[in-house]
């Protein structure tokens, strides 16, 4: 009998001993995982502020151009009608300078669209991500 109740006795000792080693092995898991999602907000933080910045630097870079533009126009239709005024044959460079500007507009226009879409599109990627990533550290949380 004293020997099934030591046997039962060390099994529990046993038992109890790697039950105390899986809680500190989750607890430190816990942790790790803890300090992982912690880096990972972290640098997804500092990569949204990034986009956040360069959305904000290509916006005011699209209200500069965009005054530039209208300077140019302004600056194009009084020559224009100076021109106009000088000599009748001047009439041919005019077509050709509201032609290259309107070409010039267009070019600076898809430009600033292409950077914008640029910029919203890695937003929405960060963003994607870092939902995937939460997700992933949820799912690891609950194992």
């Amino acid at each position: 009998m004293r020997s099934a109740q030591k046997e039962a006795d060390d099994k529990v000792k046993r038992l109890s001993a790697e039950l105390e080693s899986e809680k500190v092995a989750k607890a430190d898991l816990e942790k790790q995982l803890g300090e992982d999602l912690q880096k990972v907000q972290a640098e997804l933080q500092n990569k949204n502020l990034t986009a956040l910045e360069e959305v904000k630097l290509l916006k005011a870079e699209k209200t500069k151009l965009e005054g530039k533009m209208r300077s140019a126009q302004k600056e194009a239709d009084d020559k224009v009608k100076r021109l106009s005024a000088e000599l009748e044959s001047e009439k041919v460079a005019k077509a050709d300078l509201e032609k290259q500007l309107g070409e010039d507009l267009q070019k600076v226009q898809a430009e600033l669209q292409n950077k914008n879409l640029t910029a919203l599109e890695e937003v929405k990627l960060l963003k994607a991500e870092k939902t995937k990533l939460e997700g992933k550290m949820r799912s690891a949380q609950k194992e």
